[in-house]
């Protein structure tokens, strides 16, 4: 079962929203709106997947030389309230550690892994950053750092997604990713993100795309192959195999690694934040060579004339990076540039006098350990980064055509329960609880009217209220002749019982004749056959010899017995009679012994039985004279 987004569910990824320009004096690359600050203040930034902090130009970065009249428009600073913001207004009570530190990329400052034309500082502070996603999927996180910069070997700001902690002079703070689960009450995703950086050259144009807590499936062709991130550093690191260029026709391919080796013994990182790809300077001559190149010595760019221009779009050359985790892996993922992703264009700052530079965007990298595929590779690749578990993966981003409709998919913590339906952790416990308790509830109530009937049917047995159970029907069968005494002595009559029908005594108990005295069915030392016992007191039997249920329960629905005899009391009593078929037995006599005189004490007077409030005198059959006399109970004496 799955359950509808309602309003108070918390939201695992957010979407951040392009702007939908093109923007940069490296290149033009699609931008991402962010708010900095309590009061909202918009700027338009790039991403860097290699920066701790979020980078932005602050108050005072459009007064640094000879600058442009729409400077603060270049930078990407938004007017804020409808006033134009000259930057970010630094509040001296919110700067971390007054003084202005180096700007750092993984573990380096930008100067160690760029080089000295990147050296570049910035003053921190702890502010808010918004995340400007779709209508409805915005998010503000708390106590973020911003590097606020004025130089000018930099443009526009950059969103920070590295995962490792800020650290300069006597601070150390943690990175959007690292605090963004406790940064907000109303996000909570997972440490991960999904980047590509969009495509000017594509038809119609590739806006970029950044997932924080996810990805879009949509926006990519998928890789089988995920790598592990480095162990150290925790960035994106690489073996290249291969790097080639290939033609329309696919029958020419140019190893641009051919005869050298540098590049099977190092690797390359995977950095956005600048759009260059810092390589051996074997690997950059092979590149001059092949496709027409001149290297600048003052700018360090390597420039393109327009003829060899037109020559690789027309044959539409293609680069090619065959990229694996080790030289000799076959996990190997292929990522294709096309020439116009390479193609670029140069303004200020990044050219001192402005003038427009056509450019390729390698670079001549400064360290065996510092080559760098960036920004520029970043066009036609799609990455996702997940920093909890380790892992990250690179696929083809697809650039041409119509549009795909987002599919956001949502990368969860590792032992973290899914929840596909939606619900929020809170909204689960509350059911949890309800159900608990309702159970609880239900179980005392059964409880209780169990224990209270219990309670009534105890004091009805003790107060001797208890209901009889209705008569059995002339047609019940279930006792026997076992059950029923088979004779009976002469003697006085003995009280009703207080309970009657319920005292399940033996007769020898309730009799005032010793038991050695009796005989028949309850002789001490034998127990005498059906027959036996019906030739003695003749009482009415069927074909197996046993006492019809009729006669066990007093009533013999048109049966007149011929010779009734008194019964005991507590027992049903029996008539004699003769067994169906059969010839009576002949008498068997021995002494009587006199019936004992009932105990000294008064009895009770029992109460009244609905079944024995009246009893009819019985006649009692002589043993000699075969007459007949009536013998009535007789009262007990007072």
């Amino acid at each position: 079962m799955r359950f509808k987004r309602r309003s108070d569910v918390i939201p695992r990824t957010v979407s951040l929203q392009p702007t939908g320009e093109f923007e940069g004096s490296d290149g033009k690359w699609s931008t991402f709106a962010i708010s900095v600050g309590s009061d909202y203040q918009p700027f338009r930034v790039l991403v860097s997947t290699a920066s701790p902090s979020t980078w932005i130009p602050r108050d005072g970065s459009c007064n640094n030389g000879d600058v442009p009249s729409n400077c603060t428009e270049l930078r990407g600073i938004g007017a804020n309230l409808g006033t134009r913001s000259p930057g970010y207004q630094l509040d001296p009570s919110a700067e971390l550690d007054q003084g202005v530190y180096p700007l750092k990329v993984g573990n380096d400052d930008t100067k160690d892994r760029y080089g000295p034309s990147f050296d570049m500082a910035a003053r921190f502070a702890n502010d808010s950053i918004t995340l400007s996603g779709d209508s409805d999927n915005g998010v503000t996180l708390d106590s973020q750092v911003i590097a606020a910069f004025v130089t000018n070997k930099t443009l526009l700001g950059s969103l920070g997604l590295y995962y490792a902690e800020n650290s300069f002079g006597r601070v150390s703070a943690g990175s959007m990713l690292s605090t963004i689960q406790n940064s907000t009450d109303t996000f909570k995703p997972s440490l991960s993100y999904g980047y590509t950086a969009g495509a000017i050259y594509a038809s119609p144009r590739s806006l970029g795309s950044l997932v924080i807590g996810g990805y879009d499936s949509s926006r990519f062709n998928p890789s089988p192959y995920s790598y592990d991130l480095d162990k150290t550093t925790k960035e994106m690191r690489l073996s290249v195999q291969s790097i080639k260029a290939t033609y329309e026709s696919g029958s020419d391919s140019l190893d641009l690694s051919r005869d050298n080796f540098e590049i099977e013994r190092h690797t390359v990182l995977l950095d956005s934040t600048l759009p260059y790809m810092f390589l051996p300077k074997s690997i950059c001559d092979r590149f001059e060579e092949v496709l027409g190149l001149t290297y600048d010595n003052t700018t360090g760019l390597y420039l393109t004339d327009e003829a060899n221009r037109s020559k690789h779009r027309e044959l539409n050359t293609t680069i090619q990076f065959n990229l694996a985790d080790d030289y000799k892996s076959t996990s190997i993922t292929r990522i294709s540039l096309p020439f116009a992703a390479l193609d670029l264009e140069a303004s200020w700052p990044t050219v001192p006098n402005g003038n427009q530079t056509r450019f390729f965007p390698i670079r001549r990298g400064v360290a065996t350990d510092k080559y760098i595929l960036g920004r520029a590779f970043m066009q036609e690749a799609y990455i996702i980064v997940d920093y909890e578990r380790g892992n990250f993966s690179v696929a083809q981003s697809r650039n041409f055509g119509p549009a795909p409709s987002p599919n956001i998919v949502t990368i969860d913590s590792p032992g973290a329960e899914k929840n596909p339906g939606g619900l929020s952790t809170g909204a689960q416990a509350g059911i949890g609880v309800g159900v608990a308790a309702l159970v609880i509830a239900l179980c005392a109530l059964t409880w209780f009217l169990i224990w209270r009937r219990r309670r009534k049917t105890g004091r009805a047995e003790l107060d001797g209220s208890s209901i009889e159970p209705e008569e059995k029907p002339p047609t019940d069968r279930r006792l026997t002749a076992q059950s029923v005494a088979s004779t009976e002595l002469p003697g006085s009559p003995v009280p009703e019982p207080a309970r009657p029908f319920r005292d399940r005594r033996r007769a020898s108990e309730l009799s005032a004749t010793p038991e050695s005295d009796l005989e028949g069915y309850f002789a001490p030392h034998h127990r005498k056959t059906a027959s036996d016992t019906s030739s003695e007191v003749g009482s009415p039997t069927n074909s197996e010899g046993r006492l019809s249920r009729q006669h066990q329960r007093g009533t013999f629905g048109g049966y007149v017995p011929p010779s009734p005899i008194a019964e005991l009391p507590g027992n049903t009593w029996v008539g004699s009679g003769v067994p169906n078929g059969r010839s009576p037995s002949p008498p068997q006599t021995r002494p009587e012994s006199p019936p004992e005189s009932p105990p000294e004490s008064p009895p009770k007077t029992p109460p009244e039985s609905p079944r024995t409030t009246s009893r009819s005198p019985r006649r009692l059959s002589g043993s000699s004279g075969g007459g007949t006399k009536d013998v009535s109970p007789e009262k007990n004496p007072d």
